[in-house]
Parts: C-alpha cells; structure tokens; sequence
C-alpha cells in the first residue's frame, strides 16, 4: 500500500514536469490588435496679427528761391539790414524761402524799383518810400518827415499808431507788399567844403538832397538841390560837381566816405528828422506764400526793424569819433535858424496836402499821433524821447 502511493506520487511529479517544459516551449501569442479610438482635434482661431502701420512718405515741402535787389550798393551800412533780414528767413523757414540778394544796379537802378517789383521782375526790391513822391506825395511821409517826427516817433507810429498799415494800403495800389525793415536814425546833417553856421551859409550851393519840401526850403534859401542816387554822391564831391551832399545818419555817411572828400557838417538833418527803408514784395508772388510764411517773413522785418534801429544808434557814436579823428569840422544850428528852417518847411507840407489827397490824408493821421502823445512826452520831460511841438502844420 504505501508502495502504491510512492509510485503514484512519482508519475504525478513526472507529468507535472513535462507539463511545465512543454508550456517553456510553447510560441508566446500575439496580442489581439487595439483599434485606436478615432481623435477629433480642437480647432484652433488664429490670432489675426494688425500690420506694423508704415508712415507716408511726406511731400517734399515747395521752396521759394526769390531775388532781393538793395537800394543799395554793397559797401552802405544800410546792406547789413538787408542780410540780416535774409538770414532771419531763411533760417526761420527752414530753408522754405531762399533769397539771392543783389545790390542796386546788378538787376534794376534806383528809380526803376517799385516798377520792377509790381510788375515782378524782381520778387523782392528794396526801397525807400521818398523815392516815389513822384508817383504820389503820400510816399513823401511815409520816408521822411521835416522836423515834425524823429525816429523813436515814427517807429511808433507805424507798429503801435496804424502807421504800417497806412504805408501797405498805398503800395498795394501798386501791387506791392510793404515791410520796413531798415530805419534810419534821424539824418547827420550837410557835408561841405566851406564852414557853414546858418541856414544862409547855404545860399549859393548846390546841394545834395531829396525830398520836394526840403527841395523847397533850400530853394527858398537861395540853394540849389541835385537829385543824385547814393552811388554816385562820392564821386560827385570828390570833382566838385557837388558843393555840398547829404545822404544819412553818421554810421551810414562813413560806410560812404563823405569824411573823405568834405571838411565840414553842419547839424542835426533838419530835412529828415525821421525816416525809414523797406521791402516791396511783388503782391502776386506775396499770395503764393502759404500762412505759415508769411507770418515768418513778417516776424523777421519786425525784428530785423528793431535791430537795425539799435545798432544804428550805437554806431553813430562811433562814426562821429571817426569823424573826429579824420580833421572833420562840425556847427551846429541855433534854435533861431531851426525855428527859421520850420517856418519854411511847413507852408510847403500845407502846399502838399493841398495838392495830394493822400498827402494830406497821412500828414493828418500823423499830426493826431503826435497830439495823442503829448501827455506822455510832457510828463517823462528830460527822460523822455523828443520834443512836444508847440504848433504844428495848418493843415486845411
């Protein structure tokens, strides 16, 4: 029995072993196939990009490239006005307006001027309002005036008293745009080769002037005035063809040489106790300026007007040193004789004003300027900046 269950134990553990290397040797099988499960993707928005906006390019701005003839030849103090003004726009416009300057003479003469600006031969030509009496008396007082105006008056008069304005209406007649950009100071008074003391010292004499009132007083004295243009004065003294010359303040006779060819002065200039220079702009031209433009052109006369005025006032001192130092002999008129040269002078501003409707027009205007100032004038008294009249022309 116990034999039995040895050899049934045996048969099991030998079946259990060729049942284990028969499973050993068994092909491992394939693993059943998995069906992906079909993914749907996500749709994705694009995030739109803006484009990097790109600016246009800017139009390139118009360039106005203008002639300028002077009044003056090149050597005139008064030309540095002129230069001043053109750096003033040029710089001021950003190279917006160029302006080629010329002096009298290389493009138009002297009296051809307003002609050749209103007609735009010339865009821009400088000026000096006296010279076109001739034309009409009004131009007379907006260059000069005899002993009713000096120049701190006149440089009120025409930026705070409507004074501009009265000068642009007239020249727009003639199709012109009117700056003044170069006042002189009040004049320096006569050169001459023999002493004169007194108005009748200049009896006799023929004489360098502009201006049909002063013209008249020297005619009344017994002289004889000769229109000359300013180049042409040196060379006049200088043969003899003239006894006696004036042109301006004392800065400006020195640029000129009349130191050179003449021994005497005699002052002050009652025959142009104001003045002032200027600008006509061809009126055509002057509309093509776009607004920003012209307020620069503008702006630079203004402030071209004061620094001339000042810097001429400062020179005069020392022209007068030069003067002196060159031998020259200067008088000095009494109040008796500027009160005798008054009385001579103003009838003829009366004939004027009654011959010129524009004339009287402007002498009017100035006289009530003059009148509105008296307060201030008598109140600041020694301080102050010229006389208080103590009449003034009869104008009808």
């Amino acid at each position: 029995m116990k034999r039995g269950i040895r050899i049934g134990l045996a048969v099991l553990m030998i079946v259990s072993v060729i049942a284990l290397a028969l499973s050993g040797c068994a092909k491992e099988e394939a693993p059943a196939p998995v069906t992906p499960t079909p993914v749907t993707p996500t749709p994705v928005t694009p995030t739109p990009v803006k484009p990097t906006p790109v600016a246009p390019t800017p139009a390139e701005p118009e360039v106005f490239d203008w002639k300028m003839t002077s009044y003056f030849p090149e050597a005139f103090h008064f030309v540095q006005a002129d230069k001043h003004f053109i750096e003033l726009v040029e710089d001021m416009s950003g190279g917006r307006i160029q302006l080629g300057w010329f002096p009298v003479g290389a493009l138009v003469g002297t009296y051809e001027l307003l002609d050749a600006a209103g007609k735009g031969t010339v865009e821009v030509c400088g000026e000096w309002p006296t010279t076109w009496g001739g034309t009409n008396r009004g131009f007379e007082l907006l260059g000069s005036t005899q002993m009713l105006m000096n120049s701190p008056d006149m440089q009120i008069w025409y930026f705070a008293g409507g004074g501009l304005e009265i000068g642009q209406e007239l020249y727009a007649r003639y199709n012109t745009k009117w700056f003044t950009h170069a006042p002189p100071t009040s004049e320096g008074g006569f050169w001459t080769n023999q002493l004169v003391e007194h108005p009748a010292d200049l009896a006799g004499l023929k004489i360098r002037l502009s201006g049909a009132v002063s013209g008249a007083v020297l005619e009344a004295l017994g002289a004889t005035p000769i229109s000359l243009a300013g180049g042409e004065i040196y060379t006049a003294m200088e043969r003899g063809t003239l006894d006696a010359c004036e042109y301006s303040s004392p800065c400006v006779d020195l640029t000129m040489g009349f130191h050179e060819v003449a021994k005497y002065r005699i002052t002050p200039g009652w025959y142009q106790t104001s003045c002032t220079c200027g600008q006509m702009v061809n009126m055509d031209k002057w509309n093509e300026l776009p607004d920003d433009l012209q307020a620069i052109w503008e702006t630079a006369a203004h402030a071209t007007y004061l620094w001339y005025y000042t810097k001429g006032h400062h020179d005069n001192a020392a022209a007068l040193e030069a003067f002196k130092e060159a031998g020259v002999i200067t008088t000095t008129y009494t109040p008796e004789d500027i009160k005798l040269l008054q009385d001579l002078a103003w009838p003829e501003m009366v004939k004027l004003a009654e011959e010129s409707e524009d004339y009287a027009r402007i002498l009017k205007h100035m006289i009530a300027f003059l009148k509105d100032m008296e307060s201030w004038k008598t109140e600041m008294g020694t301080f102050g900046w010229g006389q208080v009249l103590e009449e003034y022309p009869a104008i009808p």
